[in-house]
């Protein structure tokens, strides 16, 4: 989930080169139909979006019943914080690819879905 055109053009085209089946949503509202219709294995979550704060998300995904494989991506001041909340991987922005691969392998080896703390 980013709401850069940019960014989201290249990390698509990054991911599918490592052979990553990619979905990209800008918003919150996208993002929540996306998860009801496809079972992605990490979801990579920008946290400031248009139409939201991807925190919320993260933390309707921590008390939903099934669970999901986050990373937060972002450059927000706040992104620590929420990573330490729910125990997810953080990337800085500017993203570095093989930290991004690193985190989403991690994410989905150890199943690090969000757990609030």
């Amino acid at each position: 989930m980013e709401d850069d055109p940019v960014i989201h053009d290249v990390l698509r085209k990054l991911l599918d080169d490592e052979g990553y089946e990619t979905r990209c949503v800008s918003l919150l509202l996208e993002a929540r139909a996306m998860i009801g219709s496809f079972d992605p294995a990490c979801l990579v979550l920008d946290l400031n979006l248009p139409d939201g704060n991807a925190a919320e998300l993260i933390e309707e995904l921590a008390k939903g019943p099934t669970p999901r494989n986050v990373v937060i991506m972002s450059a927000s001041h706040r992104a620590a914080d929420v990573a330490r909340r729910f125990a997810v991987p953080l990337v800085r922005k500017p993203v570095e690819l093989t930290a991004l691969l690193a985190a989403i392998d991690l994410a989905i080896q150890r199943g690090l879905s969000p757990t609030p703390r």
